[in-house]
């Protein structure tokens, strides 16, 4: 076996060395290292700089390694350089293919959308605005301390708000107006404008008697009717008024004589004979004896009324269960698509039902049932003469 001190080497300046000690001693380099790393990968490069491959006689004869280092070298550079030539050859394709969609794109014709003269969406035919307005409650004592600071109401309040329903609703019958045309609102009445004495409590804390209530009630609805008469752009306003069970006289429900045990029946009826009196030139005033009043919009029949026949005690489902049910019951006997609905001062809207909010908000006995907060509101629909139910918001009253 060749002794490792007798192995010739070579390095890049063609000095050819006779063992690795001598070149340990001139290079100053480490045996060792320089041993592993010929063995290892076939040469060694020392610190310096300069390469030491083994020497091999007529193999290494004139070579230059130095040359055999730069050929690889440039070997590897060619690679790289075809690769990323590649690389932008695929790059510019695709860039050429998306340039080519745009282009395509860019070549299309597209007419501008071109909004018709007048009234937009006016192919949607005639439309009717139907607002609710219920649950004034004016007489009611809220103080604020007894709903935890959630509510606070007294006539003057009511009145404020009864005044905002209105103004609201004409301003946002007006903007619907912008858009379609809207030749109709039904405005429904339905009851419990008046606290009244339902409760004896209600005895001790309503700031006025029933009667007295009466002439502000009254007062208040006139003044919205005639303002509505004065702003809202419509040919015809249409009002239905319903009977309620806090404004009755009567300690309990009397079904067969309701219309002559109801305050606000009185009120109604007055403003029915007496609407051109009082300037009411656009209403159409209906006073139903029933406690469900019935008012046909294009080809749908409506109901309205209060609410207080309907019969919840609470459970799985809320109110929805016992109001399907009296829907489906009253549809039964008498045809309709939409009921529309108060007493229970929660908004909601369905397909078939509307249920109105509250103008007085909650209350202590809402409070003390735990019911839940809902701000003082009413209801606001459209019906399209083609479409049926369309648009439904609230109206916000605070």
């Amino acid at each position: 076996m060749e002794n490792k001190q007798s192995v010739k080497l070579i390095d890049s300046n063609g000095v050819i060395y006779a063992s690795y000690r001598e070149l340990a001693l001139k290079l100053h380099t480490q045996r060792g290292r320089c041993s592993n790393g010929i063995k290892k990968n076939g040469y060694y490069k020392t610190l310096s700089g300069i390469t030491v491959k083994p020497y091999n006689q007529g193999e290494n004869e004139g070579e230059n390694v130095d040359a055999l280092i730069k050929e690889r070298n440039t070997q590897r550079e060619a690679w790289q350089y075809k690769k990323t030539i590649k690389k932008l050859v695929d790059e510019v394709a695709m860039l050429r293919e998306r340039q080519g969609l745009v282009d395509g794109l860019s070549n299309v014709e597209i007419e501008p959308i071109i909004a018709p003269k007048g009234k937009v969406n006016s192919f949607e035919g005639d439309n009717t605005a139907i607002a609710l307005f219920s649950d004034v409650h004016y007489s009611n004592r809220i103080e604020p301390s007894v709903v935890n600071y959630l509510n606070e109401y007294n006539p003057a309040i009511a009145e404020k708000r009864c005044d905002n329903f209105f103004i609201r609703l004409c301003e946002l019958i007006g903007e619907e107006q912008c858009h379609r045309t809207v030749s109709t609102c039904v405005l429904g009445v339905l009851g419990d404008l008046q606290n009244g004495w339902l409760r004896e409590e209600a005895m001790q804390t309503n700031y006025c008697s029933p009667l007295s209530e009466m002439v502000r009630v009254k007062a208040i609805l006139l003044r919205g009717l005639l303002y509505m008469e004065k702003h809202l752009d419509v040919e015809k306003i249409k009002v239905i008024c319903t009977l309620s069970n806090h404004s009755r006289n009567t300690t309990k429900v009397q079904y067969a004589n309701a219309p002559e045990t109801n305050y606000e029946y009185i009120i109604f009826k007055d403003i029915q004979e007496n609407a051109k009196l009082y300037g009411l030139h656009k209403c159409e005033i209906y006073v139903p004896e029933s406690i469900v009043g019935f008012l046909d919009v294009y080809d749908k029949r409506l109901a309205f009324l209060h609410g207080h026949n309907t019969r919840y005690y609470g459970g799985i489902g809320g109110i929805f269960i016992p109001l399907n049910k009296f829907f489906a019951n009253l549809n039964n006997r008498e045809h309709i698509d939409i009921m529309c609905i108060a007493h229970y001062h929660q908004l909601i809207f369905s397909k078939n039902i509307i249920v109105n909010g509250s103008i007085c908000g909650i209350d202590h006995y809402a409070y003390a049932a735990n019911l839940p907060y809902e701000p003082a509101q009413q209801a606001l629909f459209f019906i399209s003469e083609k479409y049926g139910a369309t648009k439904k918001m609230p109206i916000f009253v605070e």
